[in-house]
This record gives structure tokens, C-alpha cells and sequence, in this order.
């Protein structure tokens, strides 16, 4: 259940409950003229987050409606029990104006399944109605007193939390009725809806509320309040969890596995059979059965009694799939005399990492009880080798074109002036594979409809345009070129890999890029090292450019937690603007392909030269399209959901960086995917 905040609640307040781990909702809520969108997620089974973004009319400084941005933290401290509530901490507003700002104590606790009640003390806004001096202000001197929030936004306003003349009880209860889905509530309100009442706006007649709460599925959740005596209020959210696949799972299911000895089984050597036409027969079998699993077959190797072949995924998102059924057809193929399967995955014409089985145990595990963990014991994961001795490399027809057209749809979401803007437009993509590794690739985009374009907000910052300047970009670059490269990616060693690019590197930038990843398969470490000198492009993203240069480039730690499916990444060095700093990203790689995350950025760009937003901030969203299809695809939704586009902190964007290359090959994805390498 689902507040107007679009968080876990009852209806204007909070409550101690959370959503499902990995929930990912967005809401949109109003009432006079007063507008809530509302992005949450369950970042962690006991932490909840939001940002949002608010219509308040009356807030601007010539009576106008204020556009404003806030970000919310829940923390669940205890979890419910038979014989105790669930608590939670709380924070709205934390990373904003401070317009909306207030924390919260809140338990809630269910007397019956179908009846839960909520009691709560609040600051800030939500101790505003009915208060009670600030209890803390008796412990110690100035938090009677709150500090207005940042002008800029954007920033932790910590010198406000807790602090204020008063604080304020809140409360309320829920009922699960006999229909399925609705649910009534009722609370009383420790909002006074101040900042309002003095901007001319919205005045509470009394502190209760009362609501219905319907879900008529998975998904749909929807809400009608009667607020404060004096407004009716609606709320919509939809909502997803990367946990639970909106896909049937139907699709080609796998071959049967096949013995040696069995009479269908893999071609075995008899007397007077030549082993040099049994070994041809058998890759050219091997070949037609990757195919027919959406796979390619890049090269193959023998050594003894050891077959190593090399493998092309373009379809499944799940590695552990891909090695699945690379393993069947290499299985039901090669001759029997092979002992041992290896199968080495390919990305960009560089092996990442390579997965054994002896084929005994293959065949032994093969359609038994827990499979799964019976394999994962059975396997050996190994950085795989760069070249080999005696690997055959597929004959392949070079140049390979590849090409493709598709909608895009580019969304630019919490901005300033207006909550989501949109362009739906063609994107044309082409690739020629000159060699192995090699290549020339790029993306042209013509928009058909939209608004990007009308983005009208100045930057106020003191730094190089690198970023600001893109509704330029957007206006003049219809149709545009956004990116044409050379790119060149090797290996050194079993574990360093290597990427060089050259040409219109991003639609602002041109230039030339080098980049070294030093990871092993089976650690959960990596470092990179990435240096880059590009020039601005022209505003049409044509061929011309502008006379800004910079030579800008980053050191990286990249980290596989192992908890939760969390990863952080830190990268410190040189940014577009020739500002020096950091970023740190932390985020959540589910075993089904979606990433969730966040970044910040610092750098020695003070807050009021970076301008409005005080420093680089945003959400990152990957979704893969076989989550909601059944399509063999490893085609995927990138997202950067940014209130600004600002200069300080702004990093070069190119493709095929190093690690999102490897990363899903190596243990950490493998393990947690690895219950689909039978599907």
C-alpha cells in the first residue's frame, strides 16, 4: 500500500511497512492543483527510497507554480513480529529545496491479518499540526530552531533533521475488507500544510483523513482520499519487481542431452574411420546445433582428450543460458572420444571466460534431481586463454555487416521546468567487422516527435558548456550522428583486456580512447585504467567541431559485493569540464538482468560554481527486453534519470567500455543467474 508520496503508507503519513524487495514503482498523485510523481524502490529488503517531483502552485517567487525535486529515505530498523511492531526511520526531502522536509519515528503493528494500526512522532512538516515542544531541544541548545533548506537544492540538508520548535503525534489504521484488493484506512495528520497556507494555497480544516485503497492486480494499485475536510485526492502507481519476470518463459526449449554409447548419441570413431573427416563432420554438426540455439560458433581447439570451443552469444541475457546450451551442443556433437567439454564465451571478438565439465559428469547430471547444483559443483570457471595453441578459427566472410532499425525513445525526466519531457524518434545502427576485435560501427537518430528540444533552462554554472549546452544539440541535430567509431578491443593476458576508439566518440564529443581492465574471471575485484582527448562537436552532430578540447580520463575500482547482488564502482580522475574529483555508483545487478542504481559525483568544483543541483547526481535503469518478452534477445533499456544536465563532474560516454563487456561471463553473474543454465 501506497501513500500520495508514492511510499509505503496510509494516506498523507507514513507507516513502518516496506514494499517487496526490489519493488520498483511510480506514482502519480494530486489534489488542487498540487501534484506528486513519485519514483520509489525497495533498495534493499529494509531500505526504501523515492525522488519526486511536485507541482506546488503558488510557490514561485511571482505567485507561480514551483517545480520542485525531493528525495525520500526509509529505513525499517525493526521487522514485525508476534510480539512487536515494525519501526522505521524516516527522511523526506533530505536532497532538496527543503520545502517538503521532515523526518519521522513511525511502528506499526498488525492486531488481525486484515487490520493493521500505525502510530508515529514527526518533525518538520510532519510536526507541524498539534505540536508539542521539540523533545530534543531539551537535551540540547539550537534544535528548537530549523534552518531554511538549500537554495540550489540538491544537497543533504543535515542541519535541519530533527531539529524545530515543535514536534507532532501521527497515526492511523488500515482494513483489509472481504473484496479482494480494497482496503480502508483512516489516520490523523501531523501536516498543517504551513508553506501553503502562507503561499495562499491549500488549508486543512482538520487533521483526519480518511481513503480507499484498491488493487485490482499485480502491478495496479490505485487510491481516493477525502483529505484534511475540505479536498478529495487520487492516486495511480504502477509497479514492477526485477524479481518477478513478466515473461511466459516460453520459447525453444533445449535439446535433450545425448550419452555416448546411446544410438542417437555423438558420432563415435570405428574401425577404419578416418579421423580426419569424423573431426570435420563433427564441427560442422557442432556448428549447425549452436545455430540452432541462436549461438555461433567462433573456433574450436584440441588438446588430447580436450575440446575447447568458442562461442558467440547474441541471444540470451543470461549467460549461464548461453553456457547451457553450448554445453548440449557440444555434448550431442563432438565425437565421444572427447573427455573433456570446454566452452569459452566471446564479447567484441575477445574471449571473457571459459567454463569446463568433464563430459562424464555431464552426461551423469543431465536431467536429474538439482541438476543445477550438481553442475555448478561439476564446472570449472577459468579466465580464459587470449590465443590458444592449435584453436581453428571459424572461416567467416570479412567485411560482416550487421544493421539494424528501431524506435527510440529519449526521456529527460525531473527537470526544473517541466516534469518529463520526451522524443520518440528512428535510430539506424550499422557494424562492419573488418577483423578479428576490430571494427567500424555507428548509430544515425531522426526524431519524429517530441520535445527535447524546448528545454529552455540556462546553466548558472562558471565552468566549460560540456554538458549544458544540449538542448543546442537537440535543436540542431535533426537528423544526427551520434556516434561513429573504430574500434579495436584485445587481450593481453588471461586476465587484462583492452579497447581502443577513435571518431565521433558521443553525440558532444569527438576523440580518441584507450582503456585497460585488469580482471580475473573469478574475483570480485577489477581495476581500469581509462584515458581519452576529445573535442566538442558541432551542435548539428554532423562532422564539425567546436574549438574546445580536453584530455580527460579516470582510475577505477570496480567491486562485486557478493550481498544482495549490490555493486559499487569508484572512478576518480579528470572530467569533461578539466574538473577533478570522483564518482562513486552503487547498485543492484539482478540474476534476471536488470540494474538498478545511483551515482554522485564530487569534485573540486564548489557548490555554487557547479550551479543549480550543487554537485552530479542520478538514477541508473537497465531493463532487459526479455524480461517482458519471450524473445532471445540481449537487447536491453539503458536509462540516466537526471534532474540537470550540468557541466561539473560530466564524464565522456562511450561504447563497449571494458567491464559491462565482461562482467556478466564472470562468477559473481554466473552464480547468481546459474539456476538458468538447464532452461
Amino acid at each position: 500500500m501506497r501513500n500520495l508520496y508514492g511510499n509505503s503508507g496510509i494516506i498523507d503519513m507514513p507507516s513502518a511497512e516496506v514494499q517487496p524487495d526490489a519493488e520498483i514503482a511510480v506514482s502519480f498523485s494530486g489534489f488542487e492543483g498540487y501534484r506528486r510523481s513519485t519514483l520509489s524502490f525497495q533498495i534493499l529488503p529494509r531500505i526504501e527510497g523515492a525522488l519526486r517531483y511536485a507541482v506546488l502552485p503558488g510557490f514561485g517567487a511571482d505567485g507561480s507554480a514551483l517545480y520542485d525535486r525531493s528525495m525520500d529515505l526509509k529505513f525499517q530498523l525493526l521487522r514485525e513480529g508476534p510480539n512487536q511492531p515494525a519501526v522505521a526511520l524516516g527522511f523526506r526531502d533530505l536532497l532538496g529545496t527543503g520545502v517538503g522536509s521532515g523526518e519521522y519515528l513511525v511502528a506499526t503493528k498488525h492486531l488481525r491479518p486484515d487490520l493493521a494500526v500505525s502510530a508515529g512522532i514527526g518533525w518538520g512538516r510532519l510536526g507541524s499540526a498539534n505540536g508539542f515542544a521539540n523533545p530534543f531541544a531539551h537535551l540540547s541548545p539550537g534544535w528548537d530552531e530549523r534552518p531554511a533548506g538549500a537554495t540550489t537544492g540538491g544537497t543533504f540538508n543535515t542541519g535541519q533533521y530533527f531539529k524545530g520548535e515543535t514536534a507532532a503525534l501521527f497515526g492511523g489504521v488500515t482494513w483489509d475488507t472481504p473484496v479482494r484488493g480494497l482496503r480502508l484506512m483512516a489516520e490523523l495528520s501531523s501536516d498543517a500544510y504551513a508553506p501553503e497556507g502562507r503561499n495562499g494555497g491549500f488549508t486543512p480544516d482538520h487533521p483526519v483523513n480518511f481513503g480507499l485503497d484498491y488493487q485490482p492486480s499485480n502491478g495496479i494499485n490505485f487510491g481516493l482520499y477525502a483529505l484534511y475536510g475540505r479536498a478529495v485526492a487520487a492516486r495511480l502507481s504502477l509497479s514492477a519487481n526485477p524479481r518477478r519476470s513478466l515473461s511466459t518463459g516460453a520459447g525453444p526449449a533445449p535439446v535433450p542431452v545425448r550419452a555416448r554409447g546411446d544410438p542417437n548419441g555423438p558420432p563415435a570413431a570405428g574401425p577404419g574411420t578416418n579421423a580426419t573427416a569424423l573431426w570435420a563432420a563433427s564441427i560442422a554438426a557442432l556448428s549447425t546445433a549452436l545455430a540452432e540455439e541462436a549461438l555461433e560458433l567462433d573456433g574450436i581447439g584440441l588438446s588430447g582428450d580436450t575440446a575447447e570451443i568458442r562461442v558467440v552469444n547474441r541471444s540470451y541475457t543470461l549467460i549461464s543460458q548461453a553456457y547451457g546450451r553450448a554445453l548440449r551442443a557440444a555434448q550431442n556433437s563432438l565425437p565421444a572420444e572427447i573427455g573433456k567439454i570446454v566452452v569459452t564465451m566471446m564479447e567484441g571478438g575477445v574471449p571473457v571466460s571459459s567454463l569446463s565439465v568433464p563430459r562424464a559428469d555431464f552426461e551423469r547430471i543431465a536431467g536429474t534431481p538439482e541438476a543445477e547444483a550438481k553442475l555448478a559443483d561439476a564446472v570449472t570457471l577459468t579466465d580464459a586463454a587470449p590465443d590458444p595453441p592449435g584453436l581453428i578459427q571459424m572461416p567467416e566472410r570479412l567485411p560482416r555487416f550487421r544493421w539494424s532499425v528501431a524506435p527510440v525513445l529519449a526521456i529527460n525526466a525531473f527537470d526544473p521546468d517541466n516534469p518529463v519531457r520526451a522524443d520518440l524518434g528512428l535510430q539506424a545502427e550499422g557494424q562492419a567487422v573488418l577483423a578479428h576485435g576490430f571494427s567500424v560501427s555507428g548509430a544515425v537518430t531522426k526524431k519524429l516527435v517530441g520535445n527535447l528540444d524546448q528545454i529552455t533552462r540556462q546553466s548558472d554554472s562558471s565552468l566549460p558548456r560540456v554538458r549544458s549546452d544540449i538542448a543546442l544539440y537537440l535543436r540542431e541535430g535533426d537528423p544526427a550522428i551520434n556516434r561513429l567509431t573504430a574500434d579495436y578491443l584485445f587481450k593481453p593476458s588471461p586476465q587484462l583486456y583492452g579497447r581502443l576508439s577513435a571518431g565521433y566518440l558521443e553525440r558532444m564529443f569527438a576523440g580518441v580512447s584507450a582503456e585497460l581492465l585488469w580482471k580475473p574471471v573469478n574475483s570480485g575485484i577489477g581495476l581500469g585504467l581509462e584515458l581519452n582527448y576529445v573535442g566538442q562537436r558541432a551542435f548539428d552532430q554532423l562532422f564539425g567541431l567546436r574549438d574546445y578540447r580536453v584530455a580527460t580520463g579516470h582510475a577505477s575500482l570496480y567491486w562485486d559485493t557478493g550481498w544482495q547482488q549490490v555493486e559499487a564502482q569508484l572512478d576518480i580522475g579528470r572530467y569533461l569540464a578539466g574538473d577533478w574529483g570522483g564518482t562513486l555508483t552503487l547498485s543492484r545487478h539482478f540474476a534476471n538482468g536488470w540494474r538498478v542504481g545511483a551515482f554522485a559525483t564530487l569534485t573540486d568544483v564548489p557548490f555554487d560554481a557547479y550551479g543549480e543541483g550543487s554537485f552530479d547526481k542520478g538514477i541508473l535503469l537497465e531493463i532487459p527486453l526479455s524480461w517482458a518478452s519471450n524473445l532471445r534477445t540481449r537487447k536491453r533499456y539503458d536509462g540516466v534519470i537526471k534532474p540537470l544536465a550540468r557541466d561539473g563532474g560530466a564524464r565522456l560516454n562511450v561504447e563497449n567500455r571494458l567491464y559491462p563487456l565482461v562482467q556478466d561471463a564472470h562468477a559473481g553473474q554466473l552464480r547468481a543467474n546459474w539456476a538458468s543454465v538447464w532452461r
